[in-house]
């Protein structure tokens, strides 16, 4: 069963939330109207929410307490993409700007900042590797690259023989061993993270396809691959097969597609239905509806740690948290 019931958190300076169960939804006034909250993403261990919005600010909850606890600058350029650690000590976040900054998480303080090799390229995907050895980033110049964490070095450049466009998405497979990096021209390129070598690609069937979103099933097995107009693309890794096309119900493109821990859920927002739905993978069935912002599209969806939340931001400027039970 899963509960409409949410909790919500403004992405602009809200100091604490009200939980689910004390009282039922709460509703607050961002400081900042009409900057949308443009990613999220939950801790490793799941005690901590972070959000970023459209002015460069990243925020940093403490899920059972609803509390603000860290509010971080990126000099006012938007937050498009942010990725945990595995060990939950920092915090990548991109920006259009074309810079990732890496945050100590305990103590809110910038690390390292990585500058986009392209030229007035924005960032527009971070992710960490398994191991938190590696963090790949997705750019406007049409290209994916590997940084050394440690070292904060570039250690590779993956640009796919088709891709001309904005590299929108990008994620690894849970062994680490290969990086999936969707694109706008509607491709998807599986790279070898060891060798830097072109594994396969995978063309989206859609007509005029963007790929926004890339995500690995927890077994490694499947990929999901969530396209600007007609959906969510199930694909076989081995095989490289399509096994299910998850539709929108309402007929949107898609923001962002995550599995669930489990592998057998994944929630998929979209761009102009304003919803977001959670799937049922073994029947490819619908399971929830969580009705979106208003009028405000959703640009970014995260499920918890332990399968029980799905956070969604809103361009509303809102982060809402829907349970699911």
């Amino acid at each position: 069963m899963i509960s409409l019931a949410v909790v919500i958190l403004a992405a602009a300076g809200i100091a604490a939330a009200r939980l689910l169960g004390s009282g039922g939804p709460a509703t607050f006034v961002a400081t900042q109207p009409g900057q949308p909250a443009t990613s999220v993403a939950f801790s490793p261990n799941g005690t901590l929410l972070a959000g970023g919005d459209d002015n460069g600010h990243i925020y940093l909850w403490n899920i059972a307490t609803g509390r603000q606890v860290a509010n971080l600058d990126t000099a006012g350029k938007s937050v498009s993409s942010m990725s945990f650690s595995p060990d939950g000590a920092m915090l990548a976040t991109g920006d259009e700007d074309g810079r990732t900054y890496l945050w100590n998480v305990a103590s809110g303080t910038l690390v390292a900042t990585l500058t986009d090799p392209g030229s007035d390229s924005g960032v527009h995907s971070v992710a960490f590797s398994p191991d938190g050895t590696m963090l790949a980033t997705g750019d406007l110049n049409a290209s994916a690259y590997l940084w050394n964490v440690a070292s904060r070095k570039l250690v590779a450049t993956l640009t796919g023989p088709g891709t001309t466009e904005t590299v929108n998405s990008v994620a690894f497979s849970p062994d680490g061993a290969t990086l999936a990096v969707g694109d706008d021209n509607g491709d998807t390129y599986l790279w070898n993270t060891a060798s830097s070598k072109l594994i396969a690609t995978l063309t989206d069937p859609g007509s005029d396809p963007s790929v926004d979103s890339v995500a690995f099933s927890p077994d490694g097995a499947t990929l999901a691959v969530g396209d600007g107009l007609s959906g969510t693309y199930l694909w076989d890794v081995s095989t490289r097969n399509i096994t299910a096309t998850l539709t929108q119900p309402d007929g949107a493109g898609v923001a962002a597609a995550v599995f669930g821990p489990t592998g057998g859920q994944v929630a998929v927002g979209d761009w102009i239905g304003h919803n977001t739905y959670v799937w049922d993978i073994p029947t490819t069935q619908v399971i929830a509806t969580f009705a979106g912002p208003g009028p405000y599209f959703v640009d970014d969806v995260a499920f918890s740690p332990g399968g029980k939340t799905v956070a969604v931001a809103g361009g509303d400027g809102t982060i809402y948290l829907y349970h699911v039970h």
